[in-house]
């Protein structure tokens, strides 16, 4: 059995947001570290200023009592989230609670977690779209296709758009006039870019350099702010054959 131990030991969190929902509520370190105890965490104000300082950060336990004791979702403390973890911890969910809801054994779920790559059957999929309130960007993102659409899209938006319509259409589902739309806006913002940035570069470097000015997130972000952030639909996905 592979190990689970690639789960990293603590999720993302962000000191400053923290710390600016702490003190927009008036409380103390001590009162925060009081309020978790009613959700059966025990730290002292210390490990609070701690977490705001940045020079340690909340587990999985931590973090979900901490968003209860500041009136915030996890989310809030977290940034964006990208991965299942991360959309789990999003939802107020520990990975045994959601196993059970989707009606897996808790083993099989962390595996998934810590690979990344949701492989679910129809129902069990359609429970994790629910439970965790994905749309297709996250649902794309929890099924380990997101490394493939990057790649796809920082193509588009360099280069000849109109040769990936096809293959992104079927990663996600979604009809070819809909994503041609967005992809040549894509291609329209960033090509250009791409080629300023090209007069830069010398004549001596490499080819991967070229283009080095268009980063493959941000064409990502602005993708899926074009498309709207459509709903998941797990029985159509292509997402499960990446």
């Amino acid at each position: 059995m592979r190990s689970l131990r690639g789960i990293e030991a603590y999720p993302p969190f962000d000191p400053e947001a923290a710390g600016r929902q702490r003190r927009a509520l008036g409380l103390t370190f001590a009162r925060v570290a009081a309020a978790m105890v009613a959700f059966r965490v025990r730290v002292p104000p210390t490990d609070v200023a701690a977490w705001e300082a940045g020079t340690a950060r909340p587990g999985e336990d931590e973090l979900l009592a901490l968003a209860e004791a500041l009136w915030c979702s996890p989310a809030e403390l977290m940034g964006r989230p990208e991965t299942l973890r991360e959309y789990r911890l999003g939802a107020r969910l520990s990975a045994s609670e959601l196993a059970r809801r989707l009606g897996l054994p808790e083993p099989n779920y962390l595996r998934a977690e810590a690979e990344n790559r949701w492989r679910g059957d129809e129902r069990a999929s359609a429970l994790l779209v629910y439970e965790l309130g994905l749309d297709l960007r996250g649902l794309t993102e929890v099924a380990g296709a997101a490394p493939v659409l990057r790649e796809l899209l920082r193509d588009a938006a360099l280069g000849r758009w109109q040769a990936r319509v096809g293959k992104v259409g079927a990663l996600l589902a979604l009809r070819r006039n809909r994503v041609s739309s967005v992809l040549e806006v894509l291609n329209d913002e960033f090509a250009s870019r791409a080629t300023l940035s090209l007069s830069w570069v010398p004549r001596s470097d490499p080819p991967e350099r070229r283009g080095s000015g268009v980063d493959a997130q941000e064409v990502f972000d602005r993708f899926w702010a074009l498309l709207g952030h459509p709903t998941a639909h797990p029985a159509a996905a292509g997402v499960w054959r990446t």
